[in-house]
């Protein structure tokens, strides 16, 4: 019996299909592959869309945090608007940008380190921040030796050395991070962490709240400081479908919100970002929400640029310092250009743009060994760092 025909084929029981029956079966069956095609097309878009946001809380972030230390750089340097108006840009500032960066890392933790397993992905943490953490505190720390006459902070090959226990200038944030990463892994579970996670979240804003009683010792306050706003990150990709969904109504409440608590803790209270307890926590807590709210939006709108700025905000967090003292020495030594304006604007933005124009020439010229530790056995699958 031939079971393949251009016409016929057979069921078991020998009654022949008409030809157009088959061509309908054909038809039907590439219907429903296009439809399946599309459902996972569409599938797979939504999954895009919904965690589209968190490069734009990055991009948001590390504005705030190019502008941070422009900001202080320029007071350093003895150019600011008032004593007044510096204090209360700072603390606004610091007030919640770098546990927002914090709770950025903790989103994908839980579903990065069930992927890899913790030996992996421990391994892959020192690769992403470690090495960088290393290679750049040693480069800008030689920078600053070299050029300490013309800097605000002057740097000493004692204080190269002790980058390994020591983390200074901006690069404290990747020395805590990695500590968060490392404490966070041997505390996972998979079968018990997420019934676990709300006590570790309780006990974390315990030690957040009364860190001013605890040591600080092996850089401890690190973990007191951070490791609150890294949980919740944990715990807020469970939710990540009702993140996607956030609308104006809900944004315009959350910065209400924001701009309320901010002025109840700066102008009512007469609180710093330093002056850490249950109010710096709410306030931190408030913050990151509003500007998740608005990166959802935002992410909606398809601003390309700001997204841009998320998706490298690693390379420009490492060389931001770099470019912007750079550029504030040019424009003061130089040109004598003493506004604080003009030095802002052109500081944050020299910040932001130079470290991704030598991010084209590092992969134009295949020098990744600056950001990466270098593989030599094959290919690997480049992890965000945060």
């Amino acid at each position: 019996m031939c079971y393949a025909s251009l016409h016929y084929e057979h069921f078991p029981n020998n009654r022949p299909i008409p030809a157009h029956v088959l061509q309908n079966g054909n038809r039907l069956l590439r219907s429903l592959g296009i439809l399946i095609s599309y459902f996972l097309f569409f599938f797979w878009l939504g999954n895009h869309m919904r965690e589209a946001w968190v490069d734009y809380a990055k991009g948001i972030g590390i504005i705030l945090v190019v502008f941070g230390h422009v900001n202080r750089g320029l007071y350093s340097a003895g150019i600011h608007l008032s004593e007044s108006f510096y204090q209360l840009t700072d603390s606004v500032i610091y007030s919640f940008h770098m546990p927002l960066f914090f709770f950025l890392s903790g989103l994908f933790f839980v579903q990065s380190l069930d992927r890899k397993g913790k030996n992996r992905f421990l391994i892959s943490k020192i690769d992403t921040i470690v090495y960088p953490y290393i290679i750049w505190s040693l480069l800008q720390g030689t920078v600053e030796i070299v050029l300490s006459r013309y800097t605000n902070n002057s740097a000493s090959l004692k204080d190269l050395i002790g980058v390994f226990t020591h983390p200074r200038a901006q690069f404290w944030f990747l020395y805590a991070l990695f500590m968060v990463f490392v404490l966070a892994t041997l505390l996972y579970n998979k079968n018990k962490f997420n019934y676990i996670l709300p006590a570790l979240i309780i006990i974390s804003a315990g030690l957040y709240i009364y860190q001013d009683n605890l040591t600080k010792a092996f850089h401890f306050g690190y973990i007191t400081s951070f490791m609150i706003f890294f949980l919740l990150g944990a715990l807020a990709i469970h939710y990540s479908a009702a993140i996607a969904k956030i609308g104006i109504a809900s944004s315009l409440a959350a910065m209400c919100t924001f701009v309320l608590i901010e002025w109840v803790f700066h102008g009512y209270l007469g609180m710093t970002y330093t002056d850490y307890g249950l109010y710096s926590m709410i306030l931190a807590i408030t913050a990151i929400t509003f500007i998740v709210c608005l990166s959802v939006l935002l992410a909606k709108a398809d601003i390309s640029w700001l997204r841009r700025l998320g998706e490298l905000s690693m390379v420009i967090y490492l060389m931001h310092i770099l470019a912007a003292s750079g550029l504030r020495i040019v424009l003061v030594k130089l040109l004598h250009v003493n506004n604080w304006s003009a030095h802002i604007i052109v500081g944050t933005l020299f910040g932001l743009i130079a470290p991704m124009i030598a991010y084209y020439f590092i992969q134009r010229f295949h020098l990744n060994f600056l950001l990466e530790r270098p593989r030599f056995h094959g290919a690997h699958h480049k992890e965000k760092t945060f």
